[in-house]
């Protein structure tokens, strides 16, 4: 009997001690996360930075509030009240469901048709010219029927500049670019039509137009994330019009040289993602301030949110700590930004490195655990928007090189080649090498990133016209 109640005291004492240490090790890592930390230079400049530098006269975003307006009234001083409205509407009750369509009473019009029969229609060869020259009369309707957003897009060319200055949160209103999207689609159709009533001047001159109007838009310095990517996708309609051009139609050599100064490689501006990628952050950080602070998740950011932030009876709020999830997010966001303007032929090395921001380390785990972990889950946004712009630049030397073998009268036999002698100026984005031409099928391919851009590729390559001899 002895000897079983003294095993019955080590078993007790035994599990008192796991018990105590158990306690002692929550209680320290409690106690760990006690402490904030400062935020890093230049976060706090960054979250407190004003987004409304641009004229509001000047900026693209205004009218875009008003795209579908049928008031003969200027688009642009048309959205400044309808911002205006949003803005008094959400101060008066944070908690309202305004939206910039129902922030004020606008008249609208409405699209009229099936939009699935306009140019720029994504994921298939382009063939709208030849619909034009062979069946023009839908698209005559289509136009007829909404020559208000043809009007529309064609008076927004005019702006330069673009820039949207609402606060990101999770809550955050869009632009509704899906309206600036269905002008442009007319806008191609509207043109492509004048190929068919034989004015390819107009076409071409319409077309390097619009593409220099869009790529001015994709070299502002902040946009969002999804701005850029409208507006490369834009630039991706843009550019299948300009293939189905040039493989149907015989143009001049001054046409040809009109179009492809348009088709400059990308610059730094245009390709860079630092602007979008910082705003984004300040969509993280709205995410981080609302988890802390749930009474105050649509006030203002706070330049030191942490304070007061742990609400009683919430446990695992004491284990995100604002400011250090931030900071962690912050280094992350310098990689990206760094990645995002490097070379893309240094992109696919540059991606795989990235993705050792997402391990876990030991004192993550004790310090910051939960926030930690919402930081690395984050951590990879934005990549696919990066393979985007490369891949984009892809496109743009396709169709380039387009231009160039049907002005030099390149005939099927010689594409390949011509391809391989056009040098890194035409080569494959990622690699450097040239890319694939298959002349059977008359395509050109290069392996895209972005799982959006598959659908573009192969891409059908123009060939000079049967009959037309090869130079010398």
């Amino acid at each position: 009997m002895s000897a079983l109640r003294k095993q019955r005291g080590f078993v007790i004492f035994a599990v008192m001690a796991i018990v105590a240490l158990l306690v002692a090790v929550l209680a320290a890592w409690y106690l760990i996360n006690i402490p904030d930390r400062p935020l890093d230079p230049g976060i706090t400049d960054a979250l407190q930075r004003d987004h409304d530098s641009v004229p509001p006269q000047d900026n693209l975003f205004f009218a875009l509030l008003a795209f579908d307006s049928t008031n003969a009234e200027d688009l642009s001083r048309q959205g400044q009240a309808i911002y205006a409205a949003y803005l008094a509407r959400r101060a008066a009750d944070p908690n309202s469901r305004v939206t910039f369509d129902n922030a004020m009473a606008v008249a609208r019009q409405a699209f009229v048709g099936n939009p699935g029969g306009l140019c720029g229609a994504r994921g298939k060869p382009e063939d709208c010219v030849e619909r034009a020259v062979t069946h023009p009369e839908g698209l005559r309707k289509l136009i007829t029927d909404n020559r208000l957003f043809v009007e529309h897009y064609d008076g927004v060319a005019a702006f330069r500049r673009l820039q949207n200055p609402v606060q990101i949160t999770v809550n955050s209103q869009l632009a509704p670019w899906w309206l600036f999207m269905l002008g442009k689609r007319l806008f191609l159709t509207d043109i492509v039509l004048q190929v068919g009533a034989g004015h390819v001047d107009q076409t071409v001159a319409r077309l390097g137009s619009d593409i220099a109007f869009t790529r001015r838009l994709l070299a502002q310095p902040d946009l969002l994330l999804i701005d850029k990517m409208i507006l490369a996708a834009s630039l991706i309609d843009s550019l299948e019009v300009v293939s189905d051009l040039v493989r149907t139609q015989p143009l001049s050599d001054s046409q040809y040289a009109q179009l492809s100064t348009a088709l400059a490689p990308l610059t730094d501006d245009e390709r860079s993602l630092a602007g979008p990628l910082t705003r984004d952050f300040d969509g993280f950080a709205a995410l981080i301030r609302d988890l802390k602070n749930p009474k105050k998740a649509r006030g203002p950011v706070s330049s030191s949110p942490s304070e007061g932030s742990v609400v009683a009876g919430d446990l695992p709020l004491h284990f995100i700590k604002y400011n250090p999830t931030l900071n962690a997010q912050w280094r992350v966001l310098t990689d990206k930004i760094a990645l995002s303007r490097g070379s893309c032929t240094n992109f696919l090395s540059g991606a795989a490195a990235f993705k050792s921001h997402r391990a876990a380390t030991l004192g993550g785990i004790f310090y910051n655990p939960i926030g930690n972990m919402l930081s690395g889950i984050e951590a990879p946004t934005g990549i696919e928007y990066m393979q985007s712009m490369c891949d984009l630049d892809g496109i743009i030397r396709i169709v380039e090189l387009e231009l160039q073998a049907r002005q030099q009268h390149v005939n099927d036999e010689q594409l390949a080649q011509f391809a391989l002698n056009g040098g890194t100026r035409y080569a494959n984005p990622f690699t450097g090498q040239p890319m694939h031409v298959d002349g059977a099928r008359k395509t050109i391919d290069f392996q895209p990133l972005a799982l959006r851009d598959r659908v573009f590729l192969p891409w059908p390559l123009a060939a000079a016209p049967s009959g037309v001899p090869a130079p010398p």
